[in-house]
């Protein structure tokens, strides 16, 4: 589920979509995930968007940048990328038009303009920033 998120955050639906779970089962594993810090969560009424802590220490960072050195070369995490780039849409208008509604709980992390044919809405694991 972490290495879904380093391209940017999700919906429980989304999570759902890409990995074939139920949304219990989808919704216990970001619960625990969220309890270790490893997530955040911000809510509008009863939609959850999930991405990754926007303060970070360095061993979390280290940790992202494993992550996403691993996934690149795993064949499953593969199949999740594929799978969430041909949700790509769905998950830009659904994220971005509700991010843009709920202020942050904890932090001010920056919401990414998205505009009509722009190409990845995103940071993307090679741009850096999103690892720093």
């Amino acid at each position: 589920m972490v290495h879904l998120l380093l391209d940017g955050p999700l919906c429980v639906k989304h999570f759902q979509a890409v990995l074939g779970l139920s949304q219990v089962a989808t919704s216990k594993h970001l619960a625990y995930l969220k309890r270790r810090g490893l997530v955040e969560v911000r809510r509008n009424g009863t939609l959850r968007v999930y991405s990754l802590p926007a303060v970070r220490d360095e061993v979390l960072t280290a940790l992202l940048r494993s992550l996403a050195e691993c996934a690149a070369a795993d064949p499953v995490c593969q199949g999740d990328q594929h799978r969430r780039q041909l949700l790509a849409e769905e998950i830009q208008r659904d994220v971005t038009g509700h991010l843009r509604a709920v202020q942050p709980r904890r932090t001010a992390a920056r919401v990414p303009e998205v505009t009509a044919g722009q190409g990845e809405a995103w940071p993307s694991v090679a741009d850096g920033p999103l690892l720093d």
